[in-house]
Order: structure tokens, then sequence, then C-alpha cells
């Protein structure tokens, strides 16, 4: 929290109840304390969060500019790049991330261009029986992919 400057920017109807939304941007004074928060210093966007359990329900945000590690030597994200994360509260009263999409391009060592390009969705979570055996582990996964091919 302390990376990002917040502004209300509004509520919307969730499946529990009214969200909180707030814009973001980043605080000038802050220090990452490591390599993987320092894409922080140039992210700005939306967050919306479940007030009564406090919890992140979508983020959408880009980067608004470069962000170098190592003076750009090592590496650079370019200006652009962009993330979206959605959380659902399940049955089971558990918090999960049910999707997520990464897209960035940039620079390792000065020459080598990477592409961060990831999209991933989660459904359909069923639970499991308490401490399953490896076995039994085993048997669930394979009976979960007969009823996946037998529905699609």
């Amino acid at each position: 929290p302390d990376a990002f400057l917040y502004e209300f920017d509004g509520s919307e109807v969730g499946p529990h109840g009214d969200l909180a939304r707030l814009k973001f941007r980043p605080a000038p004074k802050f220090e990452p304390p490591s390599r993987e928060t320092i894409i922080y210093r140039g992210m700005e966007g939306t967050v919306v969060v479940e007030p009564r359990d406090l919890r992140l329900v979508r983020i959408e945000a880009a980067l608004v500019e470069d962000v170098t590690l190592g003076w750009g030597l090592l590496a650079r994200l370019n200006k652009g790049g962009r993330i979206t994360m959605e959380q659902s509260l399940l049955p089971d009263g558990e918090w999960q991330t049910t999707s997520m999409t990464l897209d960035f391009i940039g620079k390792a060592f000065l020459f080598k261009t990477i592409r961060i390009k990831q999209k991933q969705s989660i459904s359909e979570f069923r639970p499991v029986p308490a401490n399953p055996s490896l076995a039994e582990g085993i048997a669930l996964l394979k009976k979960q992919d007969t009823a996946v091919a037998e529905k699609k």
C-alpha cells in the first residue's frame, strides 16, 4: 500500500455487496524493498476492493513510464505494459485469483528483447476431501480429466 497514492473513484455492485473503486498512482517517495517491487514506480491504474474483508477484487494497471533495473543495464520494461487481475470469493469463504493477464515488452542486458505475455483463467473450483493420500489425489485428477473430456 505504501507504493501508491490512492483516490476514491466511486463504488460498484459486486456479487456480495458494494465494492470500493480507487484510482492509484506511484507514490513519489516510495523506495522499493525488492527487485520485484521496482515496477510499482511506473504503474498506475484502478483497484477495486471488497471493503468488508479488505480484499482485492480487481486491479487494472499500466506502466506509464519505463521501469529499469540496474540503470537499464540489467532490464527495462517499456511504458505501456499492462496487468489485470481478478480475485473471487469462493463458496468455502476463501479468496482465490481467478483471472490474470500480463502484457509487457522490454529489454534484458541492453540487447535481448523480452516479452511477457500471459493469460490465466481459473474456474469451476470444487472441494476435495481433507488430507487425501497420493493415490486418492491421482484418482481425483483422473476422474476430473474424464469429466472435462466428456463436457467438451
